[in-house]
C-alpha cells in the first residue's frame, strides 16, 4: 500500500491562482473524502495529482517519491488510478473494448483483471457488446470506474462518483467502494458533495473553500451538521 502527500500546492489558470498552499495527506490504506461547494478547487486538486495540471509551487509525492515532472501516463503506471468527473468512456467503443483498450495500454491485458472488474460490476456483464455511448449515466459511471480498476492501481482517485446518477446505482457504487477499501485495503481519495455517502465510507475527511483546506479530521468524530454551511450550494 502507498500513501499520497500533498504539500503547500499552488495551482492556477492564466494569471489567477485557484489553489492556495493546499496540504493534504492520504495515508496508506485509508479512504479520504474531500468535500466542498462547486468551484472551490476540488477537481483542480485531483487533476494536479493525476498529472493533468502543472504545479506553480509545492509538491505532490506518492509512495515517498516526488511526482513533479511525471506525465499523467507515467503516474498511472506508478499505480495511480483516476476516475474524473463525468462519464470518462470512449462512446464509440463497446463496453468490452473500453476495458481492453485501457488494460492493453497499461500492459495489463490479462483475463483475470478483466474478470475481477466484471465481478465488481456484474451489471456490465450483460452489456459487454453495447457501445458505451448508449449506456445510461449510471452504467457509464460504473464502466469508468471499472476502466480505472482494470489496471490494478494502488490508489484510486474518484471525482464525484455519485453525480447525476440514479439512487439504485449510487448504492451499488457505494458497496463497490466499500468492498475495495475493506477487503483489499485500497488507498482512496474521493471527492463527493453527498455528505452522508462520504462520511459512511471515509476514514478521514477534508473540506475545501476558496481554494484552501478549511477543515479536516477523522469521520468517526465528525458531525454532518457542521458541514452544511461549508458545502451547501
Amino acid at each position: 500500500m502507498s500513501s499520497l502527500s500533498i504539500t503547500d500546492v499552488v495551482v492556477g489558470y492564466g494569471r489567477s491562482d485557484v489553489l492556495f498552499e493546499v496540504s493534504l495527506d492520504v495515508p496508506a490504506g485509508d479512504l479520504v473524502c474531500l468535500m466542498g461547494r462547486n468551484g472551490v478547487g476540488k477537481t483542480t486538486l485531483l487533476n494536479a495529482v493525476a498529472g493533468l495540471l502543472t504545479l506553480r509551487s509545492g509538491s505532490i509525492s506518492y509512495d515517498g517519491r516526488e511526482l513533479s515532472g511525471l506525465s499523467a501516463a507515467k503516474r498511472a503506471r506508478r499505480g495511480i488510478g483516476y476516475v474524473p468527473q463525468g462519464h470518462a468512456v470512449f462512446p464509440q467503443l463497446s463496453v468490452r473494448e473500453n476495458l481492453l483498450v485501457v488494460a492493453e495500454r497499461e500492459g495489463r491485458a490479462d483475463q483475470s483483471a478483466f474478470d475481477e472488474v466484471i465481478d465488481l460490476f456484474p451489471a456490465l456483464a450483460t452489456l459487454l457488446g453495447r457501445p458505451a455511448g448508449l449506456l445510461s449515466g449510471g452504467q457509464a459511471k460504473q464502466l469508468a470506474i471499472a476502466r480505472a480498476l482494470i489496471t490494478r492501481p494502488d490508489i484510486l482517485i474518484l471525482d464525484e462518483p455519485t453525480e447525476g446518477i440514479q439512487p439504485s446505482i449510487i448504492h451499488q457504487i457505494e458497496d463497490t467502494i466499500a468492498a475495495l477499501h475493506a477487503t483489499l485495503g485500497m488507498t482512496m481519495l474521493l471527492v463527493e458533495q453527498y455528505v452522508e455517502f462520504a462520511l459512511r465510507l471515509a476514514d478521514r475527511y477534508a473540506v475545501m473553500d476558496g481554494g484552501r483546506i478549511v477543515s479536516a479530521g477523522e469521520t468517526a468524530s465528525a458531525d454532518p451538521a457542521e458541514f452544511v454551511g461549508l458545502i451547501a450550494i
